[in-house]
C-alpha cells in the first residue's frame, strides 16, 4: 500500500512542477535485462539503473556504485538493453535500424520516433513512426530553385511481422519528377525481410514503375551490417538489376555512431559501368529524435 501512496505522491509533485508525461512515464525502475541513460539539465549523463525512487530524488546504481540524483535535475531518461554495455562501457546504439545506406530494412521505428537524413548535402529526407507498424517519410532535393521544379518523393512502409529474428515489411518510394512539358511519377514498390535482428541480413525485391507501368522483373537487394567497435559499424549492400546491368551495384563503408546522430562514409562501385574498386564516394548523416 505504501508503494501506491508514494507513487501517487511522486506523480502529484511531477504534475504540479510542470514535468512532461514522457518524463513521468520513464521515471521507474527498469525491468530485468535493461539499463537507463539519465541525462541531466547541466549536460551530464549517468548510465546505470534506477533502484529506488523518492519524492524528490532517485538512487541510481552505476558501475562506480550508487549515487543520488535530484529529480528536478533530470532532463531525460532513456531505457537501453543491458547488452549495450560491454566491458563496463556503453556502446552507442545504432538507432538507424530501419536503413542501411540507401536500402530500407524490414525493421520499424516505434510510434513517435523519427529521423532527418541528408545525402551529399543536397538530398534531404524526414521519416516518422506514425504507429509501431506504419512509417511515413518524405524528401527531395534541397536546392535554391523554384519549388515546382524540385523533384520530391514520399516513402510509406508497413510492418507485417516483427519477431526477434525475423522482420517483414512492404513499402514504396513514389517520386514526382518535374518535366518541361509535364511532370511524371516514378518509383519502386518493394517487399523486404531482415533476418537475425539489427545486425542481420536484409533481402528484398523491388518493382520499378513509371506513370503506372510496372517492370516485369524486380530489382534484388542484399545487405547487412555488423558492429565493429564502440562507435563504428560496417555496412554493405548490393543491388541487382536484371536486363539492365550484368554486374551488381555495391555500396560498402562504415557508420560512425553517436548518441543522436550517425554519419555514413562509403564507396559505390558499379563494375558494369567501369566505376570499379574502390568506387565513387558516398556520404550521409542522420539525426534521430523521439528516442
Amino acid at each position: 500500500m505504501h508503494k501506491v501512496v508514494l507513487a501517487l505522491a511522486v506523480s502529484a509533485v511531477f504534475l504540479g512542477s510542470g514535468y512532461s508525461q514522457p518524463m513521468i512515464d520513464s521515471l521507474k525502475i527498469p525491468e530485468s535485462g535493461h539499463m537507463q541513460v539519465i541525462e541531466t539539465k547541466d549536460g551530464g549523463m549517468l548510465i546505470g539503473r534506477i533502484v529506488s525512487i523518492d519524492v524528490d530524488a532517485v538512487q541510481v546504481e552505476t558501475s562506480f556504485g550508487k549515487t543520488e540524483v535530484p529529480i528536478r535535475a533530470i532532463k531525460k531518461i532513456r531505457r537501453i538493453p543491458a547488452s549495450s554495455m560491454r566491458s563496463g562501457k556503453h556502446w552507442y546504439p545504432d538507432l538507424n535500424t530501419t536503413r542501411l545506406f540507401i536500402t530500407t530494412t524490414a525493421q520499424m521505428m516505434e510510434r513517435g520516433q523519427g529521423y532527418y537524413s541528408n545525402r551529399y548535402l543536397f538530398f534531404s529526407m524526414l521519416a516518422y513512426g506514425v504507429t509501431d507498424r506504419f512509417t511515413i517519410g518524405a524528401g527531395g532535393l534541397t536546392l535554391p530553385i523554384p519549388l515546382k521544379d524540385l523533384p520530391f518523393y514520399i516513402t510509406p512502409k508497413v510492418g507485417l511481422w516483427n519477431q526477434e529474428s525475423l522482420d517483414l515489411a512492404l513499402g514504396a518510394l513514389i517520386m514526382r519528377v518535374p518535366n518541361d512539358d509535364d511532370s511524371f511519377s516514378t518509383g519502386i514498390l518493394y517487399g523486404v525481410g531482415t533476418f537475425g535482428g539489427p545486425e542481420g541480413l536484409t533481402a528484398g525485391l523491388g518493382w520499378g514503375f513509371v506513370d503506372g507501368e510496372i517492370e516485369n522483373k524486380p530489382a534484388i537487394v542484399l545487405g547487412g551490417k555488423r558492429r565493429w567497435t564502440r562507435r563504428l559499424s560496417v555496412v554493405a549492400e548490393s543491388w541487382f538489376f536484371p536486363d539492365y546491368y550484368d554486374e551488381p551495384w555495391v555500396i560498402y563503408g562504415i557508420r560512425f555512431l553517436g548518441l543522436r546522430m550517425t554519419v555514413d562514409v562509403g564507396m559505390i562501385a558499379v563494375p558494369s559501368e567501369e566505376i570499379v574498386f574502390p568506387g565513387f564516394p558516398y556520404f550521409d548523416f542522420v539525426f534521430n529524435f523521439g528516442y
